[in-house]
């Protein structure tokens, strides 16, 4: 799996870029910008309003404005930062809930993973390959704002 950009829902058109490989057992996420917000920013940068790359709905209004009290557990997984890498296994929490990335139990997965995804983005020529932290897909024009 791969992300790059979605929307236009981060200050300065910034997208959240992240890979993922995944087996029967694991699944593995690199995000390569944890200091930025993966649903969108929180203030609204631009029409789609706060957290932006979240559709707007009855449970996404509800989990936001109740997210000090009954929601907060709901919140942090929807809403909040992530780190650069996750690992969930799916044989013991389907819902992908508890990352174990930094359990030194899963430090030989955790390896495996990393070069099993660094060898699908050489093999498929990703960009992100070579140079992880490229601003490339941030810049890329959405072709939609030429129409107007």
């Amino acid at each position: 799996m791969g992300r790059e950009r979605h929307a236009n829902v981060r200050y300065d058109n910034a997208g959240y870029p992240g890979k993922a490989i995944r087996t029967k057992k694991y699944l593995y996420i690199r995000n390569y910008f944890p200091d930025r917000w993966p649903a969108g920013d929180p203030q609204t940068c631009h029409a789609v309003g706060a957290y932006g790359d979240i559709d707007n709905s009855i449970i996404k209004s509800y989990i936001m404005l109740n997210k000090k009290n009954v929601t907060k557990e709901h919140f942090r997984p929807c809403f909040e930062k992530r780190p650069a890498e996750e690992l969930y296994d799916l044989t013991k929490d389907p819902d992908q809930v508890n990352n174990i990335a930094e359990s030194k139990q899963f430090k030989a997965d955790l390896e495996k993973l990393r070069q099993a995804l660094k060898e699908e983005m050489k093999e498929l020529k990703d960009p992100r390959f070579k140079n992880p932290y490229t601003l490339k897909f941030d810049k890329e024009i959405y072709l939609e704002s030429h129409r107007r």
